[in-house]
């Protein structure tokens, strides 16, 4: 690289750097996630917070702590069989009948291909489950996803988080069994597949999951204990690049080759990123890039 070259680099309109002294780290991040935390705790207001006394009743909330325990070897045994039969988005099958029989096991019914999405289950329990539609009844909605990746499996732990959603609305049902009318409310369990590949949470949305429902929730897999995480949302689009087939010896000049216009595109991609904001994604993939270059 000529001097030249490296006088070119960096921002425009900003004067060299010595490169003698360190550089202090851009917190740009840190202070952006910083104001949003302190935005939700602003509208969020100081009655979001619940002391350690308030909720539900101390023993019912270790009673609670000891159905998950023990269902634990079920939930486990569960979370292992996705594990080894990973599927991906609307293909989720196997997960899909291994839930519903789980809470069979547990006498609780289930119903799948709600919402015109064949590997989406909901089941219901509480205090309403024979009026849904009962106005003013609280309702909270426990999600679960299960879908893998492609080629990969459970990569990001959607078995795990599968299990863990499934395990909460068992204990749930038990102690609604044990003690009739302890839960105030009803409680939804809603399978939500295609959460890698497709945005099947919107679909449902749209088509009436949350529809009565106050509040909806579940767990995802961390390196360490999180109760907050600021989320990014995803638009996916897909583009097709057709070009003119030629002989790659004897005339190449003759054709066009889709797969440099695609290379081209991720190139673009790669040098775009360092103009969007940090929060910001862009990821690309090419799933057919020929069979032979001749």
């Amino acid at each position: 690289m000529t001097a030249a070259a490296r006088g070119t680099i960096g921002a425009m309109n900003q004067p060299v750097r010595d490169l003698s002294r360190p550089t202090t780290p851009c917190s740009a991040v840190q202070a952006r996630m910083a104001e949003e935390t302190a935005a939700r705790a602003a509208t969020a207001g100081p009655a979001a917070a619940l002391s350690e006394g308030a909720g539900a009743e101390a023993d019912l909330r270790a009673e609670l702590a000891d159905l998950v325990d023990s269902l634990a070897p079920e939930l486990v045994a569960l979370s292992h069989d996705l594990h080894t039969h990973p599927e991906v988005g609307h293909a989720e099958h196997h997960a899909v009948a291994a839930v519903a029989e789980l809470l069979r096991t547990h006498g609780i019914d289930s119903e799948a291909g709600v919402y015109g999405m064949d590997t989406a289950l909901r089941a219901e329990i509480g205090a309403a489950e024979d009026a849904p539609a009962h106005p003013g009844v609280p309702t909270m909605a426990i999600l679960a996803e299960y879908d893998a990746l492609p080629g990969v499996g459970h990569g990001c732990g959607h078995n795990v988080m599968c299990a863990n959603s499934v395990g909460a609305f068992l204990a749930l049902a038990e102690l609604q069994r044990r003690r009739p009318g302890a839960l105030p409310g009803r409680v939804i369990l809603q399978t939500t597949p295609a959460e890698e590949s497709d945005t099947a949470k919107e679909i449902l949305a749209q088509r009436g999951m949350l529809d009565g429902v106050d509040a909806a929730i579940q767990t995802h897999a961390y390196a360490h204990d999180l109760a907050d995480q600021t989320w990014l949302g995803v638009r996916r689009m897909s583009a097709v690049y057709t070009g003119i087939p030629s002989h790659a010896s004897s005339q190449p000049f003759m054709g066009r080759n889709a797969l440099d216009a695609a290379t081209l595109a991720l190139t673009g991609l790669g040098l775009l990123r360092q103009q969007i904001l940090p929060m910001d994604r862009v990821h690309a993939v090419v799933d057919d890039g020929g069979r032979s270059p001749t």
